[in-house]
């Protein structure tokens, strides 16, 4: 199954290019409400919905009166925010790609299960592929998915459709939160072959669950493992006090 993105993400995501390629620069304003449903033949509310998800990621900022504007600072991945990888790559100006390992509906172990508020030996979908940005291999990560809140969900070509788009869109989830533990890991063996680098190579090892809400109960939609090259990205933490 292949589902178009919604038009608001794609004027999300045509404007975080712009600002990664310096087309907008810090401080200018975003193209006026009426230019953008103008140019993107969209409704207002298309719009603004597209302007405030810029907004809570931190690539815009408004002025009442005046209009909408690029904020400084803008090339950097929020770890305090919950993105797809798909989305991560779109946002640091690169061309995400996948290539697809494994889709398969198992038997999920204690441990899993657990993760996910299941039984042991319910049903989870599993899903395994490497991410690239710009043709360069980014992460390895292996997602486990509760079958019973994602029925059918392996009939999607998970080869050209980012996970978190199925699941709003299809599935209509709404992606509240996520738990990470981050640890330092060395490549080894299969792992090193797909991320085309030398066994030893310093990376990042993600545990996350995700949670998501629908109809107004949330519970756990995913818990992944990924291997995260160290050498393409940079990760930033803000913090107040």
């Amino acid at each position: 199954m292949d589902r178009v993105l919604p038009k608001y993400y794609i004027i999300k995501n045509d404007i975080i290019k712009k600002i990664n390629n310096n087309e907008l620069a810090p401080h200018q304003p975003l193209p006026s409400e009426r230019e953008l449903i103008d140019s993107y033949n969209v409704s207002r509310i298309t719009v603004r919905r597209a302007i405030d998800e810029l907004v809570k990621e931190g690539y815009v900022y408004k002025v009442s009166g005046k209009g909408s504007f690029v904020n400084k600072n803008t090339s950097k991945q929020n770890l305090n925010t919950v993105h797809s990888y798909t989305e991560e790559i779109t946002n640091q100006g690169k061309k995400p790609s996948r290539k697809l390992l494994k889709t398969a509906v198992e038997k999920g172990s204690y441990e899993i299960c657990e993760k996910l508020d299941l039984l042991e030996n319910e049903n989870i979908f599993v899903l395994e592929r490497v991410y690239y940005a710009d043709e360069k291999p980014l992460c390895l990560t292996k997602a486990y998915l509760p079958y019973n809140q994602f029925s059918n969900i392996e009939c999607f070509d998970f080869a050209g459709n980012s996970l978190y788009n199925v699941l709003e869109n299809f599935y209509n989830i709404k992606i509240t939160r996520a738990t990470q533990v981050i640890e330092a890991a060395s490549s080894k063996d299969e792992i090193s072959e797909l991320l085309e680098v030398e066994d030893g190579h310093p990376l990042l090892l993600f545990n996350t669950t995700t949670y998501g809400q629908k109809d107004g109960v949330e519970f756990p939609i995913e818990y992944f493992i990924s291997y995260y090259k160290t050498d393409n990205m940079k990760y930033v933490i803000e913090q107040s006090r």
